[in-house]
């Protein structure tokens, strides 16, 4: 029962061939043997999730479908906010923090009839962080010796162990979609704008994009009917073209103008995960696709986006940062120190090589529809180990988590992004794709996931 997807927990539920309440009872035993170890959880009501569970049952009963998420178990990274739920963004200095309001998203979420469980374990405020065997967000799902991602990691182990049908993670900057990559599971960073995400999250975090992590295309199509749509209250909210997900995945692929490459920026891929590119490029191919490798000419900007990313952190928790240093992580401190030192000079030219990189990046897909890269360009490693798409001879060259900038595509550009869990290597671990199109075409993002996975 565990292992079913939306699809299918929505027909058993309508069929009556499980209670909402017994689903809800699988998912909490499942937490409460396995978290222990995992860490993915952050926080969890059961007495309050029983109670949603019980309506939803009643409801039901009375022939009252709430919506198309009724009695489906959905957890929340602690990056957004749910009301009435601590919700500390990963950060000591608010843990005592209880909002309100729900975020839209969890609006959304709560209207179409979906049971919000309890929030996932991220990094102080979504950042990429050194994992090590005695630091680390949440462990990962094939064992203690290897990372999980770091960031927003606990959404998505947290959906590979199964203790919901899916999760909503807060993406700002690969924090999402490179644990999802590490944790077999799939993810959808959809259009900037597409889905809003205020009042009240904001905490000084840029680049912010909802991501969508469940254990289907379908599913993560499911979600964005109900997430999806334009809001006055936010400023980056976009009115795009409404559309039905699920019937948008099933558009046909054929002539669809897809490009492949290698590497991407200073992080090239692995043996793996070049197998992984080269087998979605033959199937591609047979269904039809114009396959070619390219490889868009944009240089790799993740030193703009931390300059931007800290700058704004320091906007908005430098005063209390500043009386309260000790409520701060060593890793949240180590931004806001960086950012201390950052010029407005240097902030506006951050801005200038971002908006370059978006232009160069869309004019690469006048030409093309898609383009399939290495999620990450490696599988999961182990503790201290040199990630295998880097070669260790110019490590000292490199920054620590640069091996992972490729999964920050969606966060600098804004544009639809999904990982997709592809091969297995000779260790079992999980080797990602990453498929990417221009703002607007999340259909064809979708159509092309569908058959790939």
């Amino acid at each position: 029962m565990i292992h079913h997807t939306i699809d299918s927990l929505r027909e058993l539920i309508l069929a009556r061939e499980i209670s909402i309440s017994e689903l809800l009872e699988h998912y909490l035993l499942q937490i409460s043997e396995h978290d222990g170890y995992f860490k993915a959880i952050s926080m969890i009501s059961e007495e309050a999730v029983r109670t949603m569970a019980s309506k939803a049952d009643r409801e039901l009963a009375d022939g009252s479908v709430v919506g198309p998420l009724h009695g489906i178990p959905i957890l929340i990274d602690d990056l957004i906010d749910v009301a009435n739920m601590r919700t500390s963004y990963g950060c000591p200095a608010y843990s005592e923090h209880v909002p309100d309001l729900d975020s839209s998203a969890v609006r959304k979420l709560r209207a179409a009839g979906a049971i919000i469980v309890g929030k996932t374990n991220t990094s102080e405020f979504g950042a990429i962080v050194q994992e090590s065997e005695e630091n680390f967000i949440s462990r990962s799902p094939w064992g203690d010796e290897f990372v999980s991602g770091g960031g927003s990691s606990g959404v998505s182990v947290a959906k590979a162990k199964n203790f919901a049908a899916a999760g909503l993670g807060m993406d700002v900057g690969g924090n999402v979609m490179l644990p999802a990559a590490f944790s077999g599971v799939f993810a959808m960073r959809p259009s900037r704008g597409r889905i809003a995400h205020t009042p009240e999250f904001s905490r000084g975090l840029v680049f912010p994009g909802v991501g969508v992590v469940t254990s289907s295309v379908k599913d993560s199509a499911l979600m964005m009917n109900v997430l999806c749509g334009h809001s006055d209250i936010d400023p980056i909210s976009r009115k795009f073209q409404s559309q039905n997900w699920v019937t948008a995945m099933e558009r046909p692929i054929r002539s669809l103008r897809v490009a492949h490459s290698v590497s991407l920026w200073n992080a090239p891929y692995d043996d793996d995960s070049q197998s992984v590119v080269a087998d979605a490029v033959t199937r591609l191919h047979a269904a039809g696709c114009r396959v070619e490798r390219a490889c868009p000419s944009v240089a790799n900007v993740k030193d703009a986006w931390e300059t931007i990313y800290s700058a704004n952190l320091l906007a908005e928790h430098g005063e209390n940062y500043r009386e309260y240093s000790e409520n701060f992580g060593e890793d949240a401190g180590d931004w806001l120190k960086r950012a201390e030192k950052v010029t407005t000079t240097e902030y506006i030219a951050a801005e200038k090589n971002i908006l370059e990189f978006r232009h160069l990046f869309d004019n690469f897909f006048d030409e093309r529809d898609i383009l399939i890269t290495s999620a990450v360009g490696c599988a999961p490693f182990a503790y201290g180990a040199t990630p295998s798409n880097i070669d260790a001879s110019v490590g000292s060259e490199l920054k620590w988590h640069d091996y992972a900038s490729i999964c920050m595509v969606g966060a600098l550009s804004g544009f639809p992004t999904a990982v997709v869990p592809g091969i297995e290597n000779d260790q079992g671990l999980p080797v990602a794709l990453q498929v990417t199109s221009r703002p607007g075409n999340d259909d064809l993002v979708l159509s092309v996931c569908s058959r790939l996975m």
